[in-house]
């Protein structure tokens, strides 16, 4: 059947723009929904089991901070939950710069429900309503803040150095 023409656009007949039609897509957009949680769905206990997990949506100072790490620990104060997180890797520049200074790279990730505005700051605090749980090997920014692994031991270079001062003081 020949494309159907209409007011000069040729189109394909029965295609509507922007439809996605098999259902292998649909199926694939609905599970990757479902991997995400709010932190408000979750209770305490069970925050405290998670592993590896992803903030896609963590805001750090008022700016998008997508974050990745392991859980560590819970702090309560008040109504305001608090999640430790050792952080593996992040697309945030001024965090990314942060977190490799320090050695722990541990940040505090304020537990936000809907009507948090974000306020409370500090150097080491972000806020999040969701997290994803995901290996962290699927994507390389998730661990941009791991240490290589060397495949041997240090290596002194100044060996040889030392080797020549000695032979030029005997």
């Amino acid at each position: 059947m020949a494309p159907k023409v209409g007011r000069g656009v040729l189109r394909r007949p029965a295609v509507a723009p922007g439809v996605m039609r098999r259902p292998a897509r649909q199926g694939a957009a609905e599970e990757v929904e479902s991997k995400v949680k709010k932190f408000s769905e979750v209770d305490v206990k069970g925050l405290s089991k998670l592993g590896a997990v992803v903030l896609q949506e963590a805001r750090y100072y008022g700016q998008p901070a997508p974050i990745a790490g392991h859980f560590k620990g819970l702090n309560m104060e008040g109504e305001n939950v608090f999640v430790k997180l050792k952080v593996s890797g992040t697309k945030n520049e001024e965090l990314l710069r942060i977190l490799s200074g320090k050695k722990d790279k541990l940040v505090n990730v304020h537990a936000c429900d809907e009507g948090c505005t974000g306020l409370l700051s500090d150097e080491v605090l972000l806020h999040a309503q969701s997290f994803e749980e995901t290996d962290l090997s699927r994507v390389p920014w998730l661990t941009n803040l791991k240490p290589e692994k060397d495949d041997g031991g240090e290596v002194d270079e100044m060996a040889e150095l030392r080797k020549e001062q000695a032979r030029m003081e005997a």
